[in-house]
């Protein structure tokens, strides 16, 4: 749980958007799984084992995919 890292997202809305961030995050090989919450607003993303990813490259990720950062939350 912890490599876990809770991402808040404003402007997800639909099944494709959570589709292309999945691939996104799919292809970084410190990302074990994610899972978007189009409801909630929420990316899950696990990471491998003694892996990690900055905040200011998760924020850019997903910003240039068009969407905004509310928060990034690490851990359970």
């Amino acid at each position: 749980c912890k490599d876990a890292v809770n991402i808040k997202v404003n402007g997800l809305v639909c099944d494709f958007c959570a589709r292309s961030l999945e691939k996104l995050f799919g292809k970084r090989e410190e990302v074990s799984s994610i899972n978007v919450d189009l409801d909630k607003g929420n990316v899950a993303v696990n990471m491998k084992p003694g892996q990690s990813i900055d905040d200011a490259t998760l924020k850019k990720l997903i910003t240039d995919s068009g969407y905004n950062v509310q928060t990034i939350k690490r851990g359970c």
